[in-house]
């Protein structure tokens, strides 16, 4: 309790000082902030380092065995050209319903395959490297952008939930969401064939494969430092006085405070926030359906991630931002649609009352109407592109 009232006092006397000096209101606030999490550090150095490290557990043990390791086998298809092989085999399947171009498929599949933030990076350098043209990277970042199947089969089905039969219905809800988004943003124009040949090359294996491996050592760290980070921003927001007396005013609403912080911190970090759904008390549907949503949105720090790769270009994150919202919420939609097929009552947030989905006759109406909603919302938004 003492250390608030020693941060509160400290930022008090920064605003002050700050105001006083007539500074651009920005720029106070992001040195507020980030002084707030500084006095925090000094005063819980026990509870910022024991959050670091459980941040940096969740990525060793999440996330580096198959990002690294993938990361490395695509910078080495793509130094031999495997992009041209991949458009070739998967283009027409993979790109021909979205419209998009057959150099598309490689971004897609290592989305599909590997996850966040791959999907982005191979965008970016296929922008780069001329084989999509602008208006092409931009839709295509929307779609190849989604959570790994090693991450929520092996990660969250196999060792949060313990049942790797919840991890196909989220990866089914995953894998559709971003194809919806892809239906519904698909331009009426056939993708533009770009005449990009690129030129043979005499490629040095050693070489190659030592350049691999250094871009997946510096893509891997990011992604790692991202995780911590946000471990320990969540770890601050759960540990302090604040949090305390924001909890005890929603409990006296009769809200579910469980649920309202799930949401809350999973929404800053994918990894963590699975890991604080998965040990919540909350019914498996309501579980999957955060899970799923998650997974789809991404979280801040997932958005931030991705942003790391295409921050150069002239892509608005708000937009983004709301496209991968509307994706979580398809998600949801997916997800709650296949518990009903797959699990034969709905849970409610009681642990000891079920609902009949067959009971629930308004249902269906409120399921159509947000479907409805997030396609035009889609629509609306590439239409403004």
């Amino acid at each position: 309790m003492y250390s608030i009232f020693l941060l509160l006092i400290a930022s008090a006397l920064l605003v002050f000082m700050l105001l006083k000096l007539n500074f651009n209101r920005t720029s106070t606030f992001v040195t507020l902030s980030l002084t707030i999490l500084i006095l925090y550090f000094v005063v819980n150095p026990r509870s910022c380092m024991e959050a670091a490290l459980q941040g940096a557990q969740l990525f060793i043990k999440a996330i580096l065995p198959s990002l690294f390791p993938f990361m490395v086998i695509c910078n080495l298809l793509i130094a031999f050209d495997g992009i041209s092989i991949y458009s070739k085999l998967l283009g027409p399947i993979l790109c021909r319903p979205l419209r998009l171009s057959k150099n598309c498929s490689f971004a897609i599949v290592a989305s599909m395959l590997c996850g966040y933030p791959l999907g982005a990076k191979y965008s970016s350098e296929l922008y780069d490297n001329g084989y999509i043209d602008e208006l092409e990277f931009k839709r295509l970042l929307n779609i190849a952008s989604n959570a790994g199947p090693i991450f929520i089969l092996g990660s969250v089905a196999s060792s949060m939930l313990n049942n790797i039969y919840y991890g196909y219905i989220i990866l089914a809800a995953n894998y559709l969401s971003f194809f919806i988004i892809g239906l519904f943003s698909k331009s009426k124009a056939s993708p533009r064939k770009l005449n990009f040949n690129p030129a043979p090359k005499n490629i040095n294996i050693g070489e190659a494969f030592k350049a691999s491996i250094n871009d997946g050592i510096n893509g891997t760290l990011m992604v790692g430092g991202y995780v911590i980070i946000f471990a320990v921003l969540i770890a601050i927001i759960k540990n302090n006085a604040i949090a305390s007396i924001i909890s005890n005013s929603i409990s006296n609403m009769n809200l579910n405070n469980e649920l309202l912080s799930a949401l809350f911190l999973g929404s800053l970090d994918l990894t963590n926030g699975c890991y604080i759904i998965t040990s919540s008390s909350l019914s498996i549907t309501i579980k999957l359906c955060l899970i799923s949503f998650f997974c789809c949105f991404g979280g801040f720090s997932i958005i931030a991630q991705t942003h790391a790769f295409f921050y150069k270009y002239d892509i608005s994150v708000k937009k983004y931002f709301i496209i991968k919202f509307l994706q979580g919420l398809i998600g949801v939609i997916v997800t709650f649609l296949l518990c009903t097929i797959f699990i034969t009552t709905i849970p409610t947030f009681s642990t000891n009352n079920t609902v009949g989905l067959y009971n629930q006759i308004w249902l269906p109406y409120l399921i159509f109407m947000i479907i409805t909603i997030i396609c035009l919302s889609i629509k609306k938004l590439f239409n403004a592109a």
